[in-house]
């Protein structure tokens, strides 16, 4: 079974999700305000405003929803991220599908930032996000994957996106372990 972390990047527009998660041949990981409209496997959740908005809902009682440690203490319905890594929501969901044993990750909806005046988030200016003209900068998020990556040498991290040049930062490139493929060698690799 293959496991896949979704995030919520705007490239995940362009792929129709409920292909993956109408397939029994996936395990799916999302992140944050992924559960607004999707059923994932396993949620991870990381934003204090976002835990609260999932606390409230009916999806943690019927669902396996991951959380930092001072969320968890919060809300016990919240499952404890594994090593109680600091990371962002997708590095996190990263980190726990590699923990999980997973050797083959892609990666759907991480997109990065070009520039500080650029949110590619496709939730930004909802609860928990901040909005489209807000400055962003990913060095956190860069550097939390790389983390990841380097941690677990023993599993392949591939990021999809909608073509294999899409852009990549560029200390993700210097992982033996990570590689980027677009959207039809995804389908053609998975037998989508």
């Amino acid at each position: 079974m293959a496991a896949i972390v979704i995030g919520n990047g705007i490239s995940r527009l362009s792929f129709d999700l409920n292909l993956i998660l109408a397939s029994e041949r996936f395990i799916t990981y999302g992140c944050n305000a992924i559960y607004r409209d999707f059923n994932v496997d396993h949620l991870v959740v990381t934003g204090n405003r976002i835990a609260q908005e999932v606390s409230e809902s009916e999806y943690i009682n019927n669902h396996k929803v991951y959380a930092r440690k001072s969320i968890v203490d919060t809300d016990d319905r919240f499952i404890p991220i594994p090593q109680n890594p600091r990371y962002n929501s997708g590095a996190a969901a990263t980190h726990l599908v590699a923990h999980d044993g997973h050797k083959k990750v892609f990666l759907l909806g991480f997109d990065g930032i070009d520039s500080p005046l650029d949110n590619y988030n496709i939730y930004a200016g909802t609860n928990g996000y901040p909005s489209r003209d807000t400055p962003v900068s990913e060095n956190s998020w860069v550097d939390n994957m790389s983390k990841v990556f380097s941690a677990y040498r023993d599993a392949e991290f591939i990021r999809v996106s909608p073509t294999s040049a899409f852009r990549t930062p560029h200390q993700w490139k210097y992982h033996l372990n990570f590689r980027t493929i677009d959207f039809r060698q995804f389908a053609i690799e998975v037998d989508l």
